[in-house]
């Protein structure tokens, strides 16, 4: 067999891989119409207005995990179950699941309902740090 073809050959393989392995390791964080209105709907009921958020942190079974920006300029480093969570101003992370939303900082309760996992905690804080440069 030509070396040429060879050296081609695995050229392909490799560039295939690692396309391949790009695409499994970027975050899919776009949330879907109609779950997006449900949220919307049920957060209207639970606070009164509209719902407002700066970031989609993706959806971790049946809960999807929001980040929403304050009005105040307070830094705030807190570290919820072992994982570091930093903004330059006022924030919250909710948790939507079944209606009903939750503040992260709610960790145990949230953990004992078991709408989130210490695995969901470390990838939202992976996001949170890449989307806040952290």
């Amino acid at each position: 067999m030509n070396k040429k073809l060879v050296y081609l050959g695995i050229a392909f393989i490799m560039l295939f891989s690692l396309a391949g392995l790009t695409a499994c390791g970027k975050e899919d964080l776009k949330l879907d119409e109609e779950l997006k209105s449900r949220i919307e709907q049920d957060y209207l009921k639970q606070f009164g207005h509209e719902f407002y958020y700066s970031e989609f942190y993706g959806t971790y079974g049946e809960s999807s995990v929001f980040f929403v920006l304050g009005a105040d300029l307070m830094i705030k480093d807190i570290t919820i179950s072992g994982v570091r969570f930093y903004g330059t101003s006022g924030w919250t992370i909710l948790v939507w699941n079944s209606g009903n939303f939750y503040d992260l900082e709610e960790i145990d309760k949230i953990f004992e309902s078991g709408i989130l996992t210490q695995s969901n905690l470390k990838k939202i804080g992976r996001i949170h740090a890449k989307t806040n440069k952290s």
